[in-house]
């Protein structure tokens, strides 16, 4: 008797872990077909193709400007002449005198202050530019929202669609930072190495540093949407 009631316990645990189990493989297909829902639509391609522009025709600004940075012995001892530069942060700072620290040479040396003081500018564009689209992500978002409610079509699978598509939005969003990031950072290495100076210490903080705005960028995208779903 008392092996049969094991059996049937062991039977009842293996239906339970089945269904379990399966309860599990339709959550997992269902969150993926919600998140997929945004990957595909006309809006999300639309808006892929207006952030490519923009961030192609921006990015070309930035480069032309640093292509344009006199590096020649009258461009530096004119920038050498020149006030400091307030923009430039304190870890560009701290940076920059280490790097100088290790030039003997002092053409390298004014040469490097000045395309650090170039960089800085450029990535600060850069930043700010970020801060803007999401910015407008976010506004455009909250406004297909509140049209939503206001159709009177806000139901469960609507406002899911919507997410979805907004996650898609903010996906495209970052990967074209990315690419910006890495034409701009690309561009900085090929001038440091013209120059005879190594670049790898500088992009690699440059690098750490656009992680953590990439970072706040994305925590202060979820912390305004959120915002703008509660207050709505």
């Amino acid at each position: 008797m008392k092996t049969l009631i094991k059996v049937q316990k062991r039977k009842k645990i293996r239906v339970i872990i089945a269904l379990i189990l399966t309860l599990i493989i339709i959550l997992l297909a269902a969150i993926a077909a919600f998140f997929h829902l945004g990957q595909n639509s006309d809006e999300k391609r639309q808006y892929e193709e207006k952030i490519r522009q923009e961030a192609g025709e921006f990015t070309g600004e930035l480069i032309t400007e640093l292509d344009q940075v006199d590096t020649s012995d009258e461009g530096i001892s004119q920038a050498d002449t020149a006030e400091p530069d307030e923009d430039i942060t304190e870890s560009e700072k701290q940076l920059l005198s280490k790097e100088l620290a290790k030039q003997t040479d002092e053409r390298k040396r004014q040469v490097l202050k000045t395309l650090t003081a170039a960089y800085s500018k450029t990535l600060q564009a850069q930043k700010r530019e970020a801060f803007n689209q999401v910015e407008a992500l976010v506004a455009q978002g909250k406004a297909d929202w509140n049209a939503l409610k206001a159709s009177g079509e806000n139901t469960a699978a609507n406002k899911g669609a919507l997410a979805s598509e907004y996650l898609a939005k903010s996906q495209v969003l970052e990967a074209q930072m990315d690419a910006s990031f890495q034409t701009l950072i690309g561009k900085m290495e090929e001038q440091l190495e013209s120059e005879g100076i190594d670049p790898e210490p500088i992009i690699k903080e440059y690098e750490a540093e656009y992680k953590r705005i990439k970072d706040e960028n994305r925590s202060a995208m979820m912390d305004k949407a959120m915002a703008a779903v509660k207050n709505k």
